[in-house]
């Protein structure tokens, strides 16, 4: 071979002496091994009588971490509870007489569960006074503690100066107006509008569709029936288009207000049809 550095034999000595002294190497080193003969030519022996048995093997080893990670993840879910007791309380109300309430449906005998007053069973908790009162005072305080923590979730969580206070105030302001036309200015035949300002709040709705939400929500409470919200709407903004399912905004109402409609014996579902 030709070598740039000298020609073909500038450094052929090198490399021969190389050569020759891994040769040398080779032939000072001990002989190597025998093969191991094939495990068919291996003389199989029976083991001791008294050796020990062998531990039984694990067939899933990761099982005792899942377990013990099960625990401390329950564990700190227990913590946070205790932690949101402390903070915004709990639900305080039980009934004193459970096994005295009728067993049956009594509501679902009457069409679209409009029962009277005066068909409720004597034993029904709808017409036990004491039942009642501690009921709608447990519930007007579950529902300040879930506003708050709502509150909170926006980062306008108590305590606050008094001008932050106002802006979380006018944050979630409902705007109740009437569009019947008995406001409408004299100089003005133009129908009334919603205020310029609901984007920037709660939003806005009529009274008499306020009225009528409310009384929705008192039937299905009185006759532990269910809560249906639709949510409608058009173009990503209103679907929440690119996250997973149980992420768009109907989904997530529904997850936050599912149990709080729980604990008033009502069934809260949300209809997402949105169009994208």
């Amino acid at each position: 071979e030709y070598d740039c550095r000298g020609g073909a034999e500038a450094d052929a000595g090198p490399f021969v002496a190389d050569a020759a002294e891994a040769d040398a190497e080779a032939d000072a080193a001990p002989p190597p091994p025998p093969p191991t003969p094939p495990p068919s030519s291996v003389a199989k022996t029976s083991p001791p009588t008294n050796a020990p048995a062998a531990a039984p093997k694990d067939e899933n080893p990761a099982e005792s971490d899942k377990t013990n990670n099960a625990n401390t993840e329950s564990q700190t879910d227990e913590d946070k509870k205790k932690a949101l007791i402390e903070k915004y309380g709990e639900w305080h109300f039980w009934d004193g007489e459970p096994e005295t309430r009728p067993k049956d449906d009594y509501c679902s005998k009457y069409p679209n569960r409009d029962i009277t007053e005066n068909d409720f069973p004597d034993t029904a908790w709808q017409v036990d006074a004491v039942y009642a009162n501690h009921f709608l005072n447990d519930a007007s305080n579950l529902v300040s503690r879930a506003q708050e923590a709502i509150y909170e979730e926006y980062g306008h969580g108590k305590p606050l100066p008094p001008e932050q206070m106002m802006a979380r105030s006018r944050m979630m302001k409902l705007h109740k107006v009437d569009l019947t036309g008995d406001d409408t200015n004299s100089n003005n035949n133009a129908a009334p509008q919603p205020p310029d300002d609901y984007m920037n709040s709660g939003g806005w709705t009529t009274d008499r569709s306020f009225r009528g939400l409310v009384r929705r929500l008192l039937h299905a409470v009185m006759t532990n029936d269910s809560f249906t919200v639709v949510v409608l709407g058009d173009g990503p903004e209103a679907s929440g288009v690119g996250n997973h399912f149980a992420q768009i905004y109907g989904m997530q109402f529904e997850r936050i207000m599912e149990p709080i409609f729980a604990r008033l014996n009502t069934k809260f579902i949300v209809r997402h049809m949105v169009r994208e």
